[in-house]
This record gives structure tokens, C-alpha cells and sequence, in this order.
């Protein structure tokens, strides 16, 4: 599904393999045109898919970060990581574009500043932590109180899947201070 979805922006923006090139030349705007028009999940699909290609990763982020459509591109988001690999494909060495541009994903889809929720839903729990950039991008769109709330949901996710009974669980999350309400960040 997801080849017949990079084919589609391949044929529609006017060429084969280099579309990107050929939708430059007959104007920025054909590519543009077609990206436009497709659904937001299917975007991100297109790109998601390998080989990460430059002239198809930039234009989705843009319009992704234009729409502001976060409820239909989270998931799919979500699933792929929110780009963070195609992004670093595209652009190696450059963790300040990557930052900047998951920065611009992620409140496209969350709104301007994570929740408690959302930040732990970008992380995840558990021992493995999402890439550099994706990270940054999340602790500064959480904003004060974003350090804390990565150890906290590192190590508890670290304790949960080291199957621990529940009593021990319970005091090493007690000693993490997870009993206390999460703090909201500033919006």
C-alpha cells in the first residue's frame, strides 16, 4: 500500500524516480499540489517509507506542520516514530534541523506544549529511549519539569518490565514520587 502511495506522489507530481527534481522544474507547486491533497495518514506513510528521499520528507513535514490536522497524523506519526529516522536520514549530522523539525511534528499534533501524557507517549517507557532529536524536541515542548519527568517515566517503565512483585514495584514508584499528581506544564 504504502509503494502505491509514493508511486501516486511520483506519477501525480510528474515524473518517476526523479520527481522531486522534475516537480522543481515545472514548479515548486505541482509536488506541492499533490501533497495538498492527500490525506494526512497517508503522508506520512509515503514518507515512512525507505529509501528516506529529501524532496518527499521536507514537503510532508511542511504541510503536516501547516495543516495542524493532529488528530488524523498522530497515529501514523506515532507508528513511524514521528520521522525522527527519515529525518535523520535525510539530513545526517544536522540534529538542530531534526530538533527543529520534530519540534514542529510534534506540536502539530499535541498543540504547543506536551502533557504529562502526551511526553510519555512520544518517549515511551522503558529502558530504550527515542533518538536524540525526537528527545530534544519532546523535552522542549514540555518545557520546566521535562528532566524530572523523563527519569521518572524511564526508570518506572525500567522497573515495570524488570518484573518486579508489586510490592517492590510499588516502593520504587513511591520513591519516584509517583504518588504525587503529575505536574501540567506551562501552555
Amino acid at each position: 500500500m504504502t509503494g502505491d502511495l509514493r508511486w501516486r506522489v511520483r506519477v501525480e507530481a510528474g515524473g518517476q524516480v526523479g520527481a522531486g527534481i522534475l516537480a522543481h522544474h515545472r514548479g515548486p507547486s505541482r509536488l506541492g499540489d499533490v501533497i495538498t491533497r492527500m490525506p494526512a495518514r497517508d503522508l506520512v506513510e509515503a514518507a515512512a517509507e525507505p529509501p528516506a528521499e529529501r524532496w518527499l520528507i521536507g514537503p510532508v513535514c511542511a504541510e503536516l506542520q501547516r495543516r495542524k490536522d493532529g488528530a488524523e497524523a498522530e497515529p501514523a506519526l506515532r507508528h513511524h516514530g514521528y520521522l525522527a529516522d527519515q529525518l535523520a536520514a535525510v539530513h545526517p549530522g544536522r540534529g538542530d534541523v531534526q530538533v527543529r523539525q520534530l519540534t514542529g511534528l510534534l506540536a502539530a499534533c499535541y498543540g504547543p506544549a506536551l502533557s504529562p501524557e502526551e511526553f510519555d507517549r512520544v518517549v515511551g517507557a522503558g529502558a530504550t529511549l527515542p533518538p536524540a532529536p525526537l528527545l530534544g524536541a519532546a523535552l522542549a515542548l514540555y518545557g520546566p519539569g521535562a528532566g524530572e519527568r523523563l527519569l521518572t517515566v524511564t526508570l518506572a517503565g525500567m522497573f515495570a518490565d524488570a518484573g518486579f512483585d508489586e510490592e517492590t514495584l510499588g516502593r520504587l514508584r513511591r520513591a519516584l514520587g509517583e504518588d504525587r499528581p503529575p505536574r501540567r506544564p506551562r501552555r
